[in-house]
């Protein structure tokens, strides 16, 4: 047996297992003999759950001689290897099933929302997977209740509100399923009323945890760098990614004033990016107005030759699910699953909340002005992370099919914003201004990341943070932080994944003198989502001597 064969053989025996312990995963990879499930986070399992991944690890090590493979296949085993060193380090260290009722809440509703959304098997034989979990959710969420100690207090302000979107959400799948399947609509309604209920007194026993919380957000420095170098390949430290996120803030900052004094010398940039908000669409076009958008971006890069749009790709927009607007406020993408026949991604546009105060409602159509729409588009659509990701799904192998890196991911998105200002595609100095503030706000979340798990920074210090430098309104920047808390070296990835991919361009400019971008960029989505440094080490290979 070949050294690629027994990695092969590995990396499913990885899959079997991860797929086991996370069958939420397994569905959102289009792999579907989970579906019924929900999962266990109960200790005996998660230590079962360490112990396999440690001694897929070791066999890796001890029976597969890495020296013998292709750059190609190197790629893959430090894939394998390093997504089995996070994993442990995630079980064994980071333990969020102990501190996290959202780390509960998310599997329960997004494993509904991935059986809804996506056709991969008429909504018929959908539905006893659908009625399993959402029968599952009471059991599940009492288990959360025994498992989650000492939470934050930001995390359970967040669950509190999750749970009271997922009582929302069933009655969304009550709607769903009886439109198209009417003579399932009984049992779906008596699972929906159960889980539904279960939600409300989830978010009873965690409002009554609120008074005396007092649990940390924190990942600590040591975990925090583990997770920079091992998952990413990253050569940052805490303190050298916080200095890069403030010298680009600077940068940015000045190239904001720059352009601010072209467009009117007479107003500072922020004055500038304000008042551009009041190009809005009304609130029952908002969708409509990102629609139009999706259309225009992807032509534009079909005509320009700026990359190759992969074969039965298509895009649909739909409102963000109700239990994910707490996290999202402005927009979001769904990838098509890398293991199933149709590549139909969804692009989550969340609407104004009609519930809410008139003000908030203002504030929150503000944040979806037109400048900010385009670049919006470019990120979540075309080219970005749309193409992006249903290019990986066409990857070459089954363990990049089964690495989803926020580096490269988030990276190619921010990227393509500058990109495409780079190419002409923005038809006013007013975008090219919204496009510069996303930038400083990727900035800012280098600093404020780091901040935040190093507590160098308080949650409050980064609301003020985002609301006075990034001109980010109130209850948006709010909701940014919370997802800060959550995810810990997450919103770092997009600066990272930015320069990373911008230094590679220049480098492989330089290298090959029939550089061309739309082949570079062809070439670049050809890998999977995978860290840039494993990227460059295959792409450099490919030159040859």
């Amino acid at each position: 047996m070949t050294a690629r064969q027994k990695l092969d053989r590995l990396i499913d025996r990885f899959a079997e297992a991860y797929f086991a312990y996370e069958p939420i995963q397994a569905t959102y990879f289009g792999v579907h003999d989970h579906d019924a499930e929900l999962g266990h986070y109960d200790a005996s399992t998660v230590a079962s759950a360490a112990r396999t991944f440690r001694e897929i690890r070791s066999a890796i090590d001890r029976d597969v001689d890495r020296s013998t493979l292709s750059v190609t296949d190197r790629v893959d085993y430090d894939l394998l290897a390093c997504r089995l060193d996070v994993l442990v380090s995630e079980l064994e260290g980071e333990r969020p099933f102990e501190r996290s009722h959202s780390f509960y809440l998310e599997r329960a509703l997004n494993g509904l929302q991935y059986l809804l959304a996506r056709n991969f098997a008429p909504l018929p034989v959908r539905i006893p997977s659908i009625l399993s979990r959402m029968r599952l959710m009471p059991e599940f969420l009492r288990a959360a209740v025994e498992r989650v100690k000492d939470a934050p207090h930001v995390y359970l302000e967040i669950a509190i509100e999750e749970a009271a979107s997922g009582a929302a959400f069933m009655e969304e799948v009550v709607s769903a399923v009886s439109r198209q399947v009417p003579e399932m609509t009984r049992e779906i309604e008596r699972a929906a009323a159960s889980a539904g209920e279960a939600f409300l007194d989830f978010r009873r026993h965690l409002a009554n945890l609120m008074h005396g919380a007092n649990g940390n957000f924190m990942m600590g420095r040591e975990l925090f760098e583990y997770r920079l170098r091992r998952e990413n390949f990253l050569d940052f430290d805490c303190t050298s990614l916080r200095a890069m996120g403030e010298e680009i803030l600077a940068r940015t900052r000045e190239d904001l004033e720059d352009l601010a004094k072209k467009i009117d010398p007479s107003r500072p940039w922020s004055a500038i990016f304000e008042s551009s908000k009041d190009q809005v669409p009304s609130p029952g076009r908002l969708r409509g107005a990102y629609e139009q958008w999706v259309l225009v971006a992807r032509e534009f890069i079909n005509e320009r030759g700026l990359a190759t749009l992969p074969p039965g790709e298509a895009i649909e927009l739909i409102d963000t699910p109700v239990f994910e607007r707490l996290l999202v406020p402005y927009a979001a993408y769904l990838s098509p699953a890398p293991f199933e026949t149709e590549q139909r991604g969804f692009f989550y546009v969340t609407p104004i909340d009609t519930q809410a105060s008139p003000d908030v409602q203002h504030q929150q159509l503000l944040g979806h002005n037109v400048p900010s729409m385009i670049t919006t588009v470019v990120h979540e659509a075309y080219p970005g992370h749309h193409l992006q990701l249903t290019w990986a799904n066409r990857a070459r192998s089954k363990m990049r099919k089964l690495t989803d890196n926020n580096v490269f991911a988030e990276g190619w998105a921010l990227y393509c914003e500058e990109m495409m200002y780079e190419e002409g595609f923005y038809p006013d100095p007013l975008v090219r201004l919204a496009q510069l503030q996303a930038t400083l706000w990727r900035a800012a979340r280098v600093v404020i990341d780091v901040g935040l798990h190093t507590g160098e920074m308080t949650f409050d210090d980064a609301v003020r943070m985002l609301v006075d430098q990034v001109c980010v309104e109130p209850p948006n920047a709010v909701a940014e932080v919370r997802r800060y808390t959550l995810t810990p070296t997450q919103p770092s990835s997009y600066l990272i994944g930015r320069e990373a991919i911008l230094a590679l361009r220049s480098e492989m400019k330089a290298r090959d003198r029939r550089f061309r971008l739309g082949a570079f960029h062809d070439k670049l989505l050809s890998y999977g989502t995978i860290p840039p440094a494993l990227i460059r080490e295959e792409m450099l290979a490919g030159l040859g001597p």
